[in-house]
């Protein structure tokens, strides 16, 4: 048993690499050289034993057992120094064996603090890599919600926008629903900027612009149509003469001004005409832009607001017949809204926005001897063309505290006339001017 716990341990010396490999084997041939040697004494004994159980009965075997004792006693010595000998390598390998536990134990403590100590490092190391790592998530993460933010800001100012619109869009139409308009706004936007424009022999109608505040006061423009103008001037080669205007003002009340002709053109039937005086108009109309004039479309709805008779500024409604009529080489809009005579430089307004979108002209009739007028086809000069001769007689318009108004940018030679007269104001068979 002693033998091969020897050889156990040895092995286990092999393995942890603490004795070497020569060193090893001899010890290795010592302890196969001991077991070898008590095997053979164990297999001596036993060889003896059974010599002696076949042994004659002791009287008649005295002569062997003293040749048996003389044996014994010539390998009793022998025995005992093989067996002292082996006791004493034993001894010596257990001394050596003990100094290589020790060494093996002293080799473990230095494996496992090295172990410990690149645990350690490596630990450090992974928690420094981990830290790095999470830091720059962190700032990514930082850096996507702070575009993720400004996107959100960018679409809650885009909804805030559409919400502003939607409310503008409902509040547009409600007003526009039957039974809850505001008749008080319908007549400050759509009568108001309305005149009566008399003279001794006619009547006619034009149309207020809102007045623009200047150091003098304010400076406020008028349009109407050209023969209405016309049949009030003394001269009307040089219409120099004082225009007489009639202002309609809430709670019945009238004012009465005068204005000067600016520019007239004679083929088209508009006239440009600027209040003498400085004191700004409460209501004046609002002028529709370019781009709204040019979408004016059939069936959109209007308003023709004039003085017929000469009666104060009356409102019809109807819708745009056809938003391009040419007469005479001259484009016109069509209206159904009722109109007759005096109509003539009154105001025709979008149903909707009641901006201005365009200026009275004539009106059809028909029959020779006793024309018949047509109240339903009214012919009106589209805002427009109404732009592009301001531009042609040097006025541009510009927006002014959220207003359209009119500002000379290349004076022309005053008053400015544009082609021929537009003769009486009667058409047979074709048209009337009222």
């Amino acid at each position: 048993m002693r033998a091969l716990e020897l050889s156990l341990l040895l092995t286990t010396l092999t393995a942890g690499g603490i004795v070497g490999g020569s060193a090893l084997e001899d010890l290795r041939h010592k302890v196969q050289e001991s077991e070898q040697e008590s095997l053979e004494l164990r297999a001596a004994n036993t060889e003896l034993a059974r010599r002696l159980g076949r042994l004659e009965p002791l009287g008649q075997l005295d002569g062997r057992v003293a040749e048996v004792e003389a044996l014994l006693a010539e390998r009793d010595p022998q025995v005992d120094g093989r067996i002292r000998l082996t006791e004493a390598s034993v001894a010596e390998l257990r001394d050596e064996l003990e100094a290589r536990e020790v060494q093996l134990e002293e080799v473990v403590q230095q494996q496992h603090a090295a172990m410990d100590a690149m645990v350690s490092t490596r630990v450090d190391a992974v928690d420094r890599v981990l830290a790095e790592r999470l830091s720059a998530e962190l700032a990514l993460l930082e850096r996507s919600l702070e575009s993720r933010l400004d996107d959100m800001s960018g679409q809650v100012s885009d909804a805030l926008g559409v919400a502003e619109q939607g409310l503008s869009a409902i509040g547009e139409l409600r007003d526009a629903l039957p039974g809850e308009q505001d008749l008080g706004r319908l007549w400050r936007e759509l009568v108001a900027p309305v005149v009566q424009i008399h003279g001794p022999y006619s009547v006619g109608s034009g149309v207020l612009l809102e007045s623009r505040e200047t150091e003098d006061g304010a400076v406020t423009h008028l349009l109407t149509a050209w023969h209405v103008v016309r049949d009030v001037q003394d001269d009307p080669a040089d219409p120099i003469t004082p225009v007489p205007v009639r202002i309609y003002l809430e709670g019945d009340a009238l004012r009465e001004e005068t204005a000067t002709v600016l520019a007239h053109d004679a083929v088209r039937d508009i006239c440009l005409l600027r209040l003498d005086s400085n004191r700004a108009v409460p209501y004046g109309a609002r002028l529709a832009s370019l781009q709204s004039a040019k979408d004016i479309a059939t069936f959109e709805p209007v308003y023709a607001v004039g003085c017929p008779l000469g009666t104060e500024p009356l409102p019809t409604a109807g819708e745009v017949a056809t938003p391009t009529h040419v007469v005479d080489g001259v484009r016109y809009m069509m209206i159904n809204a009722p109109t007759y005579i005096g109509n003539s430089g009154g105001g025709i307004f979008d149903g909707n926005s009641h901006e201005l979108v365009g200026v009275f002209a004539k009106i059809y009739n028909h029959g020779t001897l006793r024309p018949t007028i047509v109240p339903h086809m009214g012919l009106v000069v589209p805002l427009e063309e109404i732009y592009t001769w301001l531009d042609d007689e040097g006025y541009d318009l510009i927006e002014e505290s959220g207003s359209r108004h009119l500002v000379r940018v290349d004076p022309p030679l005053w008053p400015r006339t544009t082609s021929d007269d537009v003769g009486s104001g009667l058409f047979t068979a074709a048209t009337v001017r009222d």
